[in-house]
């Protein structure tokens, strides 16, 4: 029954996310935007400025992808397969810890595997994973790491623990405050452990170690320690005001992470089981399920109350396995107290009915994103597809648009990056004469010094491709 339940939860969240992602493009800007990092910095590697305020692992993701000539699709295969990985990590450390506290008798052949099950299906339908799962932003990669790390420590595996943490601490900054939680799980775990002192030790040190060589790097490369961090401030500050008029009130935004995203994402009648299953947690004392994501929401509470990022729904990724996990322990606590008091059969369809409620929800939130996407990016596209068609092999192309970039599939030589406009009929009439048709993708109002040495071939309110032959 254990391998029949995870193997059907996965089918399921494959289903559930090709249903959302198979055929559409990837609906964040920001993919696109750390695919053409990636490729400047295949081009200049000991350029840390490449990477502006974002941290470097996932850029490595991308690039090597692209050094192997897979492309930007093939990193969305990615993030499917870490999604689905996380799934099965959850399920697998869920019902370890589970069998460690009440063991596997259970009078309904529930036993842990039940516990994991619905902790895995919660997972598997939860909107924001399934939004990850398809993405080539790091978050999916991210929850993987999280996941991973600490459930190597509670297997007794800290140089695991460890190597996962530190590629997270490089890939995004909630990792940093992450390196407590490990830290103290570590001290709390201690006494139990066969593990020597020196290798435990190593969960929390090699993350730690990793970020800090990050901030030396950046401060021999630019004299500042943490100017990513000053400069994600200022892009933070100039981006609020043109997403939100006003910033909500402080109890709304206090509550956006813990309470209000678990919330839409699942209902209120699986949010009670996460929260039971939180209280049962506690009195049993598995600090691995509730220290981890109390220091991610405490963080990105913080930042958002302090206006020190943009509130995004995505950030949820990374301690929603940690509900789920809650709402597996609630619902096998809720079978216990049920399975001396209800029938056999009757107990049995209040789990079909919860399993299918939790269904229907990640039916309906892959339908939404599919038709999101559905109608995203048409310009983009439209502009990606002249490349494909019409750009010659040595065709040179001045482009300030990463998404066309990405959606062309083009090798990353054949691109100029600059502001294009910058570009003057000159550089047209150079480029040409050493590599032949020379091709421009940017915004109408930055193009028009070229109009007349060129021919339009895609025209858009947002996008011209213009060809200078």
């Amino acid at each position: 029954m254990r391998a029949f339940a995870l193997v059907s939860t996965l089918v399921i969240a494959l289903a559930i996310r090709a249903i959302a992602h198979w055929g559409r493009v990837d609906i964040d800007n920001d993919a696109y935007g750390h695919f053409v990092v990636a490729r400047r910095a295949l081009d200049a590697p000991t350029d840390l400025s490449v990477h502006w305020v974002w941290l470097p692992g996932w850029h490595v993701v991308h690039a090597l992808f692209d050094w192997l000539g897979l492309g930007f699709q093939a990193v969305r295969a990615f993030s499917l397969a870490c999604s689905l990985s996380t799934i099965a990590i959850l399920f697998l450390w869920v019902e370890r810890e589970q069998r460690e506290v009440q063991g596997d008798r259970d009078e309904l052949s529930l036993g842990p595997w039940f516990a994991a099950a619905i902790a895995a299906l919660a997972l598997a339908v939860a909107r924001p994973a399934i939004d990850a799962g398809g993405s080539a932003e790091p978050e999916a990669l991210f929850s993987l790491l999280i996941v991973g790390a600490v459930a190597s420590l509670r297997a007794s595996r800290p140089v695991t623990a460890g190597a996962l943490a530190s590629i997270a601490a490089l890939t995004r900054y909630e990792a940093w405050p992450f390196v407590l939680a490990l830290f103290v799980i570590e001290r709390m775990d201690a006494r139990s452990s066969d593990v020597p002192a020196y290798r435990r030790a190593l969960a929390w040190l090699m993350p730690a170690s990793a970020i800090v060589a990050w901030c030396v790097a950046h401060r021999l490369q630019s004299g500042e320690w943490l100017a990513f961090i000053r400069e994600n401030r200022a892009f933070v500050a100039r981006s609020l005001p043109r997403l939100f008029t006003e910033l909500p009130a402080w109890p709304r935004r206090a509550a956006w992470y813990p309470v209000t995203l678990p919330w839409a994402t699942w209902g209120a009648p699986p949010l009670a089981l996460a929260f039971l299953g939180a209280v049962i947690v506690t009195r049993a004392r598995r600090w691995a399920l509730l220290v981890p994501p109390a220091v991610l929401l405490g963080f990105l509470t913080y930042s958002w109350l302090r206006a020190q990022h943009l509130g995004l729904v995505r950030h949820a990724v990374a301690y929603l396995p940690f509900y789920a996990a809650a709402m597996g322990v609630g619902a096998a606590g809720v079978a216990r107290v049920w399975r001396s008091r209800i029938a056999r059969p009757w107990f049995a369809a209040a789990a079909l009915a919860l399993a299918l409620a939790l269904c229907s929800r990640g039916w309906g939130a892959a339908l939404e994103h599919r038709a999101i996407a559905a109608r995203a990016l048409i310009d983009e596209q439209g502009a990606a597809a002249v490349l494909r068609r019409e750009a010659g092999d040595r065709a040179t192309i001045f482009s300030d648009r990463a998404i066309v970039e990405a959606l062309s599939g083009l090798d990353r030589s054949r691109f100029i990056r600059w502001n294009v406009a910058d570009v003057r009929p000159y550089n047209l009439t150079h480029a040409r004469q050493s590599r032949g048709a020379v091709w421009v993708v940017s915004r109408p109002d930055r193009v028009r010094a070229l109009l007349a040495v060129s021919e339009s071939r895609y025209e858009s309110p947002t996008i011209v491709v213009l060809v200078s032959r």
